[in-house]
């Protein structure tokens, strides 16, 4: 009864971009796969008073069917949002738009939010065997995020070379979609590695960040910290195992990363 709930909870959103006014004056949407840094992304945006940051509406968590239309749908929330904030945005993880929509292209759907005045922000990360080995971790520990005052807890995993090389191309595989989807159009573009995994670059990048999105520039602040900070050698249980199967292959580039 509580899952039918909630899928009938999504035509409220339908009706309020139907029936209520426009309440925000700029949308955005966080393009993005997992482990890319989303979330602290999303926490340093939402330190500015003008920006609501919202999670990952089109996830699947707790919904029986697809959602039948996403614009519609993140337009509805556009115009409930609970605070005063004036932009508005989301994260959307490119397989939720496949798998938990009714949407056929994803370039198209981009260029139609784009149409309807949402700007696009891409955050990618350079080293996909630090992300997949990020998602391992946090499944290990049954924690996908570490705040500042909270314990950590660090974890040391054995990885199956063959299998870390396949997940490894997936997400390669999944980038240049990505850029496929956003070919052609406007957006700017975050890489973690460079612009938001350091502190020191974190307020350059939001800045550029607030530009695009024409709000007032603002000091930024995140109580979210990285899950892992060591090196992939202190990671990796096997990692001698792991370095003689990259060494010499295309993938010999992510041990040095």
């Amino acid at each position: 009864m509580k899952k039918i709930r909630k899928e009938l909870g999504q035509y409220k959103y339908y009706l309020a971009s139907l029936l209520l006014g426009e309440k925000v004056k700029g949308k955005f949407i966080l393009f993005a796969q997992g482990r890319t840094g989303s979330t602290l992304l999303t926490n340093l945006l939402n330190s500015h008073e003008e920006i609501f940051a919202n999670r990952e509406i089109l996830g699947r968590r707790g919904r029986i069917g697809p959602i039948f239309s996403p614009y519609m749908y993140a337009d509805g929330m556009s115009k409930m949002k609970p605070k005063n904030q004036i932009v508005y945005g989301f994260h959307v993880k490119p397989y939720q738009l496949t798998e938990n929509t009714l949407v056929g292209n994803v370039g198209e759907w981009i260029g139609r939010m784009k149409d309807n005045g949402y700007k696009i922000i891409h955050l990618w990360r350079k080293n996909h065997m630090r992300q997949c080995l990020s998602g391992r971790i946090s499944r290990k520990r049954k924690k996908w995020h570490d705040k500042k005052s909270v314990d950590k807890k660090d974890i040391q995993i054995n990885v199956d070379p063959s299998q870390l090389k396949k997940d490894i191309e997936k997400r390669e595989r999944i980038l240049k979609w990505e850029r496929k989807c956003l070919d052609g159009k406007k957006y700017v573009e975050i890489n973690y590695e460079k612009d938001i995994m350091d502190k020191k670059s974190q307020q350059d990048t939001c800045e550029k960040i607030f530009d695009y999105l024409k709000v007032n520039i603002r000091k930024v602040n995140t109580d979210f910290e990285k899950t892992n900070r060591y090196d992939t050698k202190e990671v990796i249980k096997n990692y001698e195992v792991v370095e003689q199967e990259f060494l010499s292959t295309k993938f010999e580039k992510y041990l040095h990363m």
